[in-house]
């Protein structure tokens, strides 16, 4: 289909001229248009490029393929894929969403906050294209961009080889997805003005993998004035060292280090019988005779050496200290260090059960058999260890983040989500068994609970009526602090007031019937939740206090490093 110049959705930025479409609930909509050069072939694990201007006309009504990945559920795709490989490496593409109204060539167009917004997934898995913008942009007069950006071993991968054929210092560095993202914030600077967005007034946001890549940000010295307010919806600072990145060890965080992959490449071609012998034939390899080997790996085989469980299992490399495009050192550090992360409002938080995504996927907590009930095994020792599970996620993600942001920024704006309305079926009471779980206040920030269909047995006509009410509540402060860089109380000005954060202020969000949206104050810390645990004398058993224990105080956390020795 070629643009048609005539129509209202035509638009000529920088990037080239394109007409899009009118969404049903009139959105000015663009799907599918390129922000970087194809990353593929000699491109693969080099930088973004810039794409050359587009001269013929582009029709930008379709999404774009998501980045390689495995297929799971999260995606909303058919179950015949889970597994196996999906996407493609032709991936950096964005959407916009416009309001109605934003002007045509010839008329004075409106300038929106533009709000972008970047998907979680662990940074293996997920895609712009899952998040439907146009509800947010209709309803609270904003302009909202989704993207992609390169996962797993295509977005962070760190070798020698690769630094020593690099043609440039962005060449060097091994986070190749956060360039993307980075690319990405640059095409919009020069193009969104086109589509009714201020390029002066851009709100980078984002959950799990997305608010960690945003958290980011702050401090990638490339990142700077490319965006001017944060919103990090249950996000945490994680990076994985140069040496896990890249060697072999026995360390199980070293599965997917790039010397790791390229020997079990060598296994699935039957070039090495074991993994002992793979290892050895990777040490002996040249720099161009590893090149030639990962360049020639299909993406196909590249996936193919991830394990089935990816999403939620694993970790593969990510966010890699280089100098480059992530300084060296503590991230805890960098955030407190008013000289090295930028100065601008933000908003960050957690939903209250955070952990009931994962551990509801356990089977050491649940039993999950199609077509059967789920059962909790343990009941009273499931809420228990969510409960200390998910208040590390707040530790970690929310209030440890505001203490060193705090000291040196007073636009801090901290939330926890605690809908779980979630109706009882034969086969699960949702509610015990999900509640306010990781990812559940997204069909709530979009306004959108029929395109998740991740979510959507969570959603009935007895609990419409609050959900909607408190999903047009978030979206009023979501879009208010897009405009401000304060909540405040949301754009009509009717709603509670979000306080600034202030050493443990939060805004409770949840339905009227549950007690509504209103302000509580607290403080969770790393410290304050051992103190809690020593004192707890409510696990099942010593021994499955003390398992606990290591769990949940000596994992492989960010964190680790900086608060173990203060405990």
């Amino acid at each position: 289909m070629t643009a048609n110049a005539q129509d209202d959705t035509f638009r000529n930025p920088a990037a080239g001229p394109m007409s899009g479409r009118i969404d049903e609930n009139g959105a000015l909509s663009w799907r599918g248009i390129p922000y970087a050069r194809p990353p593929v072939g000699e491109l693969r694990w080099k930088a973004p490029r810039a794409p050359a201007p587009f001269e013929q006309p582009l029709a930008a009504t379709a999404y774009a393929k998501m980045c390689a990945q495995q297929g799971q559920p999260m995606l909303g795709i058919d179950p015949s894929l889970y597994g196996k490989v999906v996407g493609s490496e032709d991936c950096l593409y964005l959407n916009i969403w416009s309001p109605p109204g934003t002007g045509n060539p010839e008329g004075r167009r409106a300038r929106w906050p533009v709000m972008v917004w970047l998907h979680g997934g662990s940074n293996v898995g997920g895609s712009g294209s899952l998040y439907y913008g146009g509800n947010l942009a209709v309803e609270q007069c904003v302009v909202v961009v989704t993207l992609n950006y390169r996962l797993g071993l295509f977005g962070w991968f760190s070798h020698p080889s690769l630094r020593a054929a690099a043609g440039s210092p962005l060449d060097r560095s091994p986070n190749f997805g956060t360039m993307d993202i980075i690319q990405a914030l640059h095409w919009v600077q020069t193009n969104i003005a086109a589509f009714g967005g201020d390029p002066d007034n851009v709100t980078v946001f984002g959950e799990s993998a997305g608010a960690m890549n945003a958290l980011t940000l702050l401090y990638s010295p490339l990142a700077r004035g490319l965006f001017h307010k944060a919103i990090m919806q249950s996000g945490s600072l994680r990076q994985t060292p140069v040496v896990v990145a890249e060697q072999h060890t026995d360390d199980d965080r070293s599965e997917f280090s790039s010397t790791e992959t390229a020997a079990k490449i060598l296994v699935q071609r039957k070039q090495a019988g074991t993994r002992e012998q793979a290892r050895e034939a990777v040490a002996r390899l040249s720099h161009g005779q590893f090149l030639d080997l990962m360049y020639g790996a299909s993406g196909d085989e590249l996936v193919g050496t991830y394990t089935a469980d990816i999403g939620t299992a694993i970790r593969a490399p990510q966010i890699i200290p280089d100098d480059i495009v992530i300084p060296n050192g503590s991230p805890w550090d960098l955030i407190a260090d008013a000289t090295r992360v930028q100065r601008l409002p933000m908003m960050i938080g957690s939903n209250r059960d955070e952990m009931k995504f994962f551990l509801g996927l356990d089977p050491a907590y649940v039993r999950i058999v199609p077509g059967a009930a789920i059962v909790i095994h343990d009941p009273e020792r499931y809420d228990l260890h969510a409960r200390y599970l998910s208040d590390r996620w707040t530790a970690q993600g929310v209030d440890e983040l505001a203490l060193r942001l705090g000291r040196h920024n007073p636009d801090i704006y901290t939330y926890r989500f605690d809908w779980d309305d979630q109706p009882s079926y034969p086969q699960a009471d949702f509610r015990k068994f999900f509640g306010a779980a990781h990812g559940m206040e997204l069909p709530f920030v979009f306004h959108d609970f029929d395109g998740m269909t991740l979510y959507s047995l969570h959603f009935t006509e007895q609990n419409r009526s609050e959900r909607e009410e408190l999903a047009a509540a978030m979206g009023e402060y979501w879009a208010q602090f897009a405009y401000s860089g304060e909540p405040g109380a949301g754009r009509s000005g009717r709603l509670p007031r979000w306080p600034s954060w202030d050493d443990g202020n939060k805004l409770i969000l949840d339905a009227a019937s549950d007690g509504g949206i209103r302000p509580q104050r607290g403080l969770v810390t790393m410290k304050s939740l051992f103190d809690c645990f020593l004192a707890d004398d409510s696990f099942p058993s010593e021994e499955d206090k003390a398992d606990f224990r290591q769990r949940m105080f000596r994992g492989r956390e960010a964190w680790e490093s900086y608060f173990l020795p203060r405990l």
